[in-house]
């Protein structure tokens, strides 16, 4: 199956989220033990879709996880009536839909273009490559980034970046200030944008962050709504989000000053007035899948 237009991709999940009330969302997943230890799980994500008087289409994402194999995978289906309309193996396109994130955020906050603007990821991995990707096509005056990387991808990094024509320079984390817009893409499990760092984020830097419950890459510090704009996927983020949520319970984040990305695509941030920077906090929805599964779709029937 082709590679999704990130475009495309991108306006397929703003329209998503924008109509969000014509959508039923169910999440399980049951875990199964041996002897009383957890031996793995299946991850269900079901969503319905209305349409007036004609049947409603199901969207269905489902992935298998095992500790012995330790090794997922994510596959999708589609139906309509009682029939199967479309299966398909996710995981690439789940790649796609995370890496579009930063540019819809970045164009949600009408930042139109990048060509004076200092971009830096941090994490090099497949998704970082995926965000380039789509930074690229949303932004196509983009040509030169930085990034951080703790690992040995550094090479391959650069060498993928210049084959869309964007040069990439390594850069230490002290150089953080320098930066208007900070992508991370990691899987630490510790705070790499640390309560040390955060007085040298530039005034209006734009930081988007997209840990699972498992890791964080930003400390708690950073989600302050006095210098903040805060903006999640969704309420549940809060949930979700172990150092938002932290951030929240101690009252340094009014989570009525959070912005959702529905409100961000409809009507801008909350905030009376600019804060110091923006962070995107992103757990990764349902939502997001779905738009995706559209976009196939769309695809497939024009095929």
């Amino acid at each position: 199956m082709k590679k999704l237009n990130y475009k495309q991709l991108g306006q397929f999940i703003k329209d998503v989220y924008l109509d969000n009330t014509r959508y039923q969302v169910n999440k399980n997943v049951p875990e199964f033990k041996k002897d009383g230890k957890y031996v793995g799980d299946f991850f269900n994500f079901t969503m319905l879709e209305l349409d007036g008087d004609n049947p409603p289409t199901f969207y269905h994402n489902y992935s298998p996880y095992d500790i012995i194999s330790s090794k997922t995978t994510d596959y999708a289906a589609v139906f309509r009536g009682g029939e199967r309309i479309l299966d398909f193996e996710f995981a690439p396109f789940m790649l796609q839909r995370t890496g579009v994130m930063t540019s819809l955020v970045l164009g949600g906050l009408g930042i139109t273009n990048l060509s004076s603007k200092r971009v830096l990821y941090i994490g090099t991995g497949r998704i970082a490559r995926c965000d380039v990707e789509a930074m690229k096509e949303h932004y196509p005056e983009l040509r030169r980034i930085s990034f951080i990387d703790k690992g040995n991808n550094s090479q391959e990094f650069v060498d993928f970046a210049a084959g869309l024509g964007v040069h990439a320079d390594k850069e230490d984390i002290a150089s953080i200030g320098d930066f208007d817009v900070i992508v991370c893409h990691t899987s630490s499990k510790e705070a790499i944008l640390t309560a040390e760092l955060l007085n040298d984020i530039k005034p209006g830097a734009v930081i988007t962050t997209f840990s699972s419950e498992d890791f964080t890459e930003v400390a708690t510090e950073y989600f302050d709504t006095t210098s903040a704009d805060i903006i999640i996927d969704w309420d549940q983020t809060v949930e979700e989000a172990p150092e938002l949520k932290a951030a929240v319970t101690t009252g340094r984040a009014d989570r009525g000053q959070i912005t959702t990305l529905k409100t961000l695509f409809s009507t801008g941030l909350k905030a009376d007035a600019p804060k110091k920077y923006t962070i995107y906090r992103t757990h990764g929805t349902p939502m997001q899948n779905l738009a995706a599964m559209k976009l196939v779709m769309s695809q497939e029937s024009e095929d």
